[in-house]
């Protein structure tokens, strides 16, 4: 389904399935017919079921529900209250996304590999509102930009016995923590001679410790920079030289730019972006987009 309105949706339908964009198997390009949200849960369903007896890690990157814009039929059906067919296609493309994920999650369960599985569940962003698909609404931003509505993401853990059920944990936290949290899980040793962002979650969601895993979290595109220290967001264009103050505590939709307002708070936020990338490796390739998010505060630059 091409999207008039979707500035990408050119580029994503160019390539097809050929080159960078061909589907590849152990770094070998193959011919794949079926669905691909439903062909990742199969291959990964096979996975587990050789698996079973052995530890394993599986990652299951799905696609779906990103451009280009593709369902089969019988979940398009699904949807006939819903008059514009960009979005249409879309909610059908998370339903079949859902069955996919359910499909694994039950398989790990009909195997009886539930309480000795840990199991995540998130996606990279917020939602594509520039696919007019849909938005984060009451949210601000989505997509590329560091607002909520682009941070902001469904995250889940599954670990039958060892994590109560049903519970919410309020804090941020970050993919960067899988990793860590994944080795204390396993009581493997996380690898010397390197740091590590990723915070080992499980004593934080258990109960055992106190406080947040992460004072301060740090976002970089191009010339556009994101820090989030406990409730204050600051959002820094070093290009534009645009700044942005909120706090996310009184004002979760970001509603209120209080940069003019916080100047001390400003500058020590500025401070610790500083120091923070003062540390970190210089990039290896330059953003490749600048994109224009516009609200009532105004225009604000993010790069990609």
């Amino acid at each position: 389904m091409h999207s008039p309105k979707d500035w990408t949706d050119k580029h994503i339908w160019s390539g097809q399935r050929n080159a960078d964009c061909a589907i590849v198997r152990n770094g070998v390009a193959v011919e794949e017919p079926g669905y691909l949200t439903q062909r990742f849960a199969e291959e990964a369903i096979r996975f587990l079921e050789e698996n079973q007896n052995h530890p394993f890690f599986l990652f299951v990157p799905f696609s779906a529900p990103h451009t280009p814009f593709q369902a089969p039929q019988y979940y398009y059906s699904r949807f006939p209250h819903i008059d514009d067919p960009v979005r249409r296609v879309y909610l059908a493309m998370i339903a079949a996304l859902d069955d996919a994920v359910g499909a694994i999650n039950q398989k790990v369960e009909e195997l009886g590999l539930a309480q000795n599985t840990l199991v995540f569940f998130l996606s990279d962003n917020g939602g594509a509102e520039y696919t007019h698909a849909t938005d984060n609404a009451p949210l601000n931003g989505g997509k590329i930009t560091a607002f909520e509505g682009g941070l902001r993401v469904p995250f889940f853990l599954k670990w039958q016995g060892p994590l109560p059920s049903g519970t919410a944990y309020p804090h941020p936290v970050s993919s960067l923590d899988i990793f860590t949290t994944v080795c204390a899980a396993a009581r493997i040793p996380l690898p010397g001679g390197r740091t590590y962002d990723g915070v080992d979650l499980l004593p934080y969601l258990l109960g055992h410790k106190p406080g947040k895993p992460h004072e301060s979290l740090f976002w970089k595109g191009g010339s556009a920079w994101t820090i989030l220290k406990n409730d204050w967001k600051f959002f820094f264009n070093e290009e534009t030289g645009q700044t942005r103050l909120y706090n996310l505590a009184d004002d979760p939709y970001e509603e209120a730019n209080l940069a003019g307002q916080y100047p001390g708070k400003t500058s020590e936020l500025k401070t610790a972006i500083d120091n923070w990338y003062a540390g970190m490796p210089k990039p290896l390739w330059p953003a490749l987009v600048s994109f224009k998010h516009e609200d009532e505060n105004g225009v604000f630059y993010f790069d990609n």
